[in-house]
């Protein structure tokens, strides 16, 4: 597969999709067209849309909004950015999931020998200010009710995973690449997340048009994709609890903890509301007025240099998770299911000292003869800050220009074991590969 990108960073939506035309002979017609922007056109981005759409009318397309991407110009984090593809041995099509019911996705990989599936979705969506705030009034209600007794407060949990699910706030990586179980090709989560998100964020683009908080399917069916995923963290041990020695060695561990939860919600850790731990790592938790105040200024964020590491016993693996006081409730819901991991969790420091290329390492593991397609965890930029200015001529020798990397949350992976670099520490379900930070996802084309 070959590539081109096309870029402008014009205040207006307009005039970026203008100038990024203006780059492109009227004679050129690719095989598909991947759109990425910031969230500096939030609200507009329908309108460079239809003119894309107009444009390469017919043309499979597929994207949505990160933080920043990478390419042979540079390291961008505002604007928008236009790949063109084309591949003449590839067969290619788009598929787009309006229920969040997925046990139909399988079907979608048919019997497929060779290629790739790529799922556009946000990893976490922030609704519109009265959602949220509706969510808030919702989990207050569960607070009282739940009240401190543990099996009542589990309970609630399961009622509020199921509310959430249905408001679509979390799209969970162990449910919709769980599906995939059994399919014989590689299957990337492009999680789309912001490290500042805005209210009614990410969005995904899927064939011209703004849908929202969707899923877009990308389906390439082609023989030598090669698909490569890699992180920032250890193999697994010999055994589960030699994995666990290896973990709380690498994280530096504070404390570990037993908890329960349902769903994707964590309903007590060490008998007490799962917050009023949090607040013993991270400044106390938030009031309704600060988190209000939040939503409306737009200045949400997760960071914190504090993880969680969840084990579990069926994969001999587990997963992390950042922890953050975000919440003005007790619970503390997230974007992991909870069901698939033991009863016990490890609290650490992410381990991010020296790592800089360590969040992009999946691109060593291509060999730079097509087309890169990658995904890296933006949490590095606020990590290492102007270093990762660095990312651009590292790709480079790596992989010489016929590349393009999105910056966004951390990505996940269904990954058949024939493609398997090692062992996976990081298995959440049976071949699916996740963190909430620390991955990086290379496909080569």
């Amino acid at each position: 597969m070959e590539s081109r990108v096309f870029y402008s960073n014009k205040q207006d939506e307009v005039e970026a999709v203008e100038e990024v035309l203006s780059g492109i002979d009227e004679s050129v017609m690719p095989d598909l067209v991947l759109v990425y922007s910031t969230l500096k056109y939030h609200g507009e981005y329908q309108r460079f849309l239809d003119v894309l759409g107009e444009r390469f009318q017919g043309v499979p397309q597929v994207g949505g909004t990160v933080d920043g991407f990478v390419y042979e110009g540079g390291l961008r984090t505002s604007g928008l950015a236009v790949v063109l593809c084309w591949d003449e041995d590839a067969s290619i099509d788009t598929f787009n999931v309006e229920s969040r019911d997925y046990s139909g996705l399988r079907e979608l990989a048919g019997d497929m020998d060779d290629g790739v599936l790529f799922l556009h979705y946000p990893l976490v969506y922030l609704p519109s200010s009265v959602d949220v705030l509706s969510i808030v009034a919702r989990a207050k209600y569960y607070d009282l009710v739940g009240g401190s007794d543990a099996a009542s407060r589990e309970e609630y949990a399961a009622r509020m995973s199921r509310y959430l699910d249905g408001k679509g706030v979390f799209n969970l990586p162990q449910r919709i690449l769980g599906s995939f179980e059994g399919c014989d090709v590689p299957v990337v989560g492009v999680n789309l997340g912001h490290f500042n998100p805005k209210r009614e964020s990410p969005r995904v683009f899927h064939n011209y048009s703004d849908i929202g908080n969707g899923v877009s399917g990308l389906i390439i069916e082609k023989e030598g994709v090669d698909v490569v995923s890699d992180d920032i963290y250890p193999s697994k041990a010999g055994g589960i609890s030699e994995t666990r020695d290896r973990v709380m060695e690498e994280l530096k561990c504070l404390r570990s903890f037993s908890y329960r939860g349902s769903g994707n919600v964590i309903s007590s850790i060490d008998g007490v509301p799962p917050m009023e731990k949090v607040e013993g790592f991270k400044g106390g938790v938030v009031s309704s007025e600060e988190f209000r105040e939040k939503v409306e200024e737009e200045s949400i964020s997760g960071e914190s240099p504090f993880i969680m590491f969840l084990l579990n016993s069926d994969t001999g693996g587990g997963s992390f998770l950042g922890v953050s006081n975000i919440y003005p409730f007790s619970y503390f819901p997230s974007y992991l299911d909870f069901d698939s991991f033991d009863d016990e969790l490890y609290f650490g420091y992410e381990p991010a000292k020296g790592k800089l290329f360590d969040y992009i390492s999946s691109v060593d593991g291509v060999s730079g003869s097509g087309f890169v397609f990658s995904v890296f965890d933006v949490a590095s930029i606020s990590i290492f800050g102007d270093m990762v200015l660095e990312y651009r001529d590292y790709l480079e020798e790596q992989i010489g220009d016929n590349y393009f990397s999105v910056l966004s949350v951390s990505p996940s992976v269904y990954l058949p074991r024939r493609f398997w670099r090692r062992d996976y520490l990081v298995e959440v379900s049976n071949n699916v590969l996740f963190a909430g930070s620390g991955l990086s996802v290379s496909v080569e084309i």
